[in-house]
């Protein structure tokens, strides 16, 4: 069980959306915990503004202070308190060989196995891999996919919760 206050070193890997009751929308941040391997969601990540704060790379190690969120039922949601301190960086080189042992522990065989897990309140982040012929929906940003698992039984259509590739849509459209 996660302490009410803990420190906590994380590999950022998506710059997200916590969206636990819509329509509120909060800056987040997904990634894989140093010490015990679990992903955690930083939620609300203190973003003051796109132009005048450094940008935090993915793949980046950050030192952050945390706090249960006792509004927010899902396990990996902890609320950052006081400053976010970037302190490394993951390297993509060797065909992700760096940063594939931080993402393995974590892709689930299709997303029905992912909602089971949110069902018994286990997970509710995780990874995985469409098949090939997923398609991408612009604004709202949708991915349409079926799971490359024989679980899979229907294709999907779930919105993409991305910050990065939700600006890069708005600014492009």
């Amino acid at each position: 069980m996660e302490d009410a206050r803990a420190e906590h070193d994380v590999l950022a890997i998506a710059k997200t959306i916590a969206a636990n009751e819509f329509p509120v929308e909060r800056a987040s941040v997904i990634g894989v915990d140093r010490e015990s391997g679990r992903l955690l969601r930083l939620s609300p990540f203190p973003w003051k503004g796109n132009d005048t704060d450094p940008p935090l790379l993915r793949w980046s190690w950050i030192h952050a202070r945390t706090a249960k969120d006792e509004r927010d039922v899902r396990p990996e949601t902890v609320n950052v308190d006081g400053e976010v301190i970037a302190t490394a960086y993951v390297d993509a080189k060797d065909a992700w060989r760096l940063r594939w042992p931080f993402v393995r522990p974590h892709v689930r065989p299709s997303l029905e196995s992912l909602q089971a897990l949110a069902r018994d309140r286990s997970a509710t982040v995780g990874f995985i891999r469409p098949a090939a012929d997923g398609d991408v929906l612009h604004l709202p940003l949708r991915l349409r996919f079926r799971c490359v698992s024989e679980d899979c039984v229907e294709a999907h259509e779930l919105p993409v919760l991305d910050w990065e590739l939700h600006e890069m849509a708005r600014l492009s459209r």
